[in-house]
């Protein structure tokens, strides 16, 4: 087992500090674009410390939270793309990784 350095571990726990406070400040909010904009900062967390698959269990729950975001064309094309992304680096995941990708592209010819 390879030990990480102390410096990877604070950081490895603040960034799960990190997104810990910002599910607790998604949870307390009310409005509906904040809290799209909570869960998309803490989706770019997970994507930037590597630690996406924290996330994956968020994307079965996607349809109801788009209603529920109630968010405009623009944003729903990026956090579908972001997604698209994020579950393509998981190789076990492609056919979903093209589910969103084709999502994301349907929102440039219809409204999503």
């Amino acid at each position: 087992m390879l030990l990480q350095s102390p410096k990877v571990q604070t950081k490895v726990r603040w960034q799960n500090s990190y997104a810990e406070s910002l599910f607790n400040l998604y949870n307390q909010l009310e409005d509906p674009y904040s809290r799209f904009y909570v869960y998309l900062s803490s989706l770019n967390l997970a994507i930037n410390g590597k630690v996406t698959e924290h996330a994956l269990p968020s994307f079965k729950q996607m349809e109801s939270f788009l209603k529920e975001w109630n968010i405009g064309v623009s944003d729903q094309r990026q956090l579908l793309l972001t997604i698209s992304n994020v579950l393509k680096e998981h190789k076990s995941l492609a056919k979903e990784s093209f589910k969103f990708l084709t999502k994301h592209l349907t929102c440039f010819s219809v409204i999503c």
